[in-house]
């Protein structure tokens, strides 16, 4: 192995003590990984390590309002983007509404083909006509101003949980987003499916 004498005595050492292959030992050195605890928690990771979801800005109200909206037996509307991202997001969040007794006869929407990226307002008035009162974004809606000011104006309340830039305007709703510039949780670059796992420990809290 090709490596300078310190970065050597590094590989050897997390060789000996965490039992690994050189290659992989090599591999977490380069990464800045050099001490056995460090590279131990990297490789052999726990939920107790993460953040607390309470950290991401609108966390506390986007839980308070889910919280009414399952006792009070509300309908809950969910538009998830079409990708991957997106329907981890779905998947993830749908788990968690049926585990904390949700009503089934929830309202989902995704872009289709010739739609554009984002919430439309198609599907805005169909959340509508199907007696949404709480329509949570995922993945997506960040950007939709003018839906989510619709979706406002038609009696829902908005969630919007997503991991997008923002613009320079923010939507009329509860919103979780790492990337809001004054939201403090550490982590800005979390996938859209990593917000939703958020909100889904925050609500189990």
């Amino acid at each position: 192995m090709d490596a300078p004498r310190e970065e050597q005595d590094l590989i050897t050492e997390l060789c000996s003590r965490l039992g690994l292959d050189p290659v992989i030992a090599q591999l977490l050195v380069r990464r800045g990984l050099a001490g056995a605890m460090e590279a131990d928690a990297y490789i052999n990771p726990s939920l107790a390590m993460l953040h607390s979801p309470f950290l991401m800005e609108g966390m506390a109200d986007a839980v308070v309002r889910l919280d009414r909206a399952v006792v009070a037996g509300e309908r809950i509307g969910i538009f998830a983007d079409s990708d991957l991202d997106g329907l981890s997001a779905l998947a993830v969040i749908e788990r968690l509404l049926d585990t904390i007794g949700a009503r089934a006869d929830r309202v989902r929407r995704y872009p289709v083909e010739n739609d554009d990226y984002g919430v439309n307002m198609r599907s805005v008035e169909d959340f509508s006509s199907e007696k949404v009162s709480l329509l949570v974004t995922l993945d997506s809606g960040i950007r939709d101003i003018a839906e989510v000011r619709r979706a406002r104006e038609l009696g829902m309340d908005v969630l919007v949980c997503d991991h997008h830039e923002p613009g320079d305007a923010l939507p009329d709703a509860i919103i979780i987003n790492p990337k809001v510039k004054t939201c403090p949780y550490p982590l800005r670059e979390l996938a859209g499916v990593g917000v939703a796992f958020n909100l889904c420990c925050a609500l189990l809290y």
